[in-house]
């Protein structure tokens, strides 16, 4: 599976890794894990089997923060 990185701060994914497909969505800036588990819920949806892996990935803050 490839990194990815990013230093943007609208760069806010979760993404589930299966051992076939990876799914990537966008979070909101106040994102909480329950909202995550909802999203995995959603997922489990599209018969995908477990995850392998789950990446969030918060972007960096601007300065000043």
């Amino acid at each position: 599976m490839p990194l990815i990185r990013s230093n943007r701060a609208s760069d806010r994914r979760v993404r589930f890794v299966f051992d076939d497909a990876v799914l990537s969505f966008s979070l909101s800036a106040d994102a909480t894990f329950g909202e995550i588990a909802t999203k995995m819920g959603e997922v489990s949806n599209y018969r995908l089997g477990k995850p392998v892996a789950i990446e969030v990935t918060l972007g960096r803050r601007g300065r000043g923060h």
